[in-house]
């Protein structure tokens, strides 16, 4: 027996009335009540009370390598050595900085020399982009002609994991910098 679009439409409503009060959801990580924000894609309910909780679960459950989000393809292809680390701590105290733009650590390596680069990549993954400066730009040296700048990048838990690397072979005034953009690196190396 069908029911007219007029019957259901009152049985929906009647429906919605029967349910008062907010809805309260358990969270699957800490188990706490919470009113969900809004309703999950496709009508799924939501199954956290934040984000933090999210990932911490996915992180348990083993479906993220780290608590952040990596883009495929960036990897490191050779595990660094305690030296390898001492010299890219060395690259960085002299060429690079970090710096944490929007929501991403982000560590930058510029150099002029792409081989330094590569061999950061080949280290510790991340990517490397260019710009160019024409004959004439003015920059901080108008004098030079430099034509093109390569710069070395990795964004999110591998700039995290890089820089707890090479934190202890720092310079305290380095390390002054990156405890800027990441407060809670000094708690985490002890």
């Amino acid at each position: 027996m069908r029911m007219s679009r007029e019957e259901s439409g009152r049985l929906g409503g009647l429906a919605k009335a029967a349910h008062v009060g907010p809805i309260i959801n358990t969270c699957q990580e800490c188990h706490k009540e919470f009113t969900p924000t809004q309703r999950g894609v496709g009508g799924r309910k939501q199954g956290f009370c934040s984000r933090s909780c999210a990932l911490r679960w996915q992180h348990r459950e083993g479906s993220r390598k780290d608590w952040t989000w990596q883009k495929r393809g960036l990897e490191a292809t050779e595990s660094p050595t305690d030296l390898n680390v001492a010299w890219a701590a060395g690259v960085y105290e002299g060429e690079g900085w970090c710096a944490k733009p929007v929501s991403s650590l982000g560590v930058y390596v510029g150099q002029k020399d792409r081989w330094l680069l590569e061999r950061l990549t080949t280290l510790f993954g991340g990517s490397i982009t260019s710009r160019e400066f024409k004959p004439g730009h003015i920059s901080q040296f108008p004098n030079r002609n430099y034509a093109t700048q390569f710069i070395w990048h990795i964004h999110g838990g591998r700039a995290k994991r890089f820089l707890m690397a090479i934190y202890e072979f720092l310079s305290p005034r380095r390390q002054e910098q990156v405890r800027k953009v990441f407060p809670t690196i000094s708690l985490e190396q002890t």
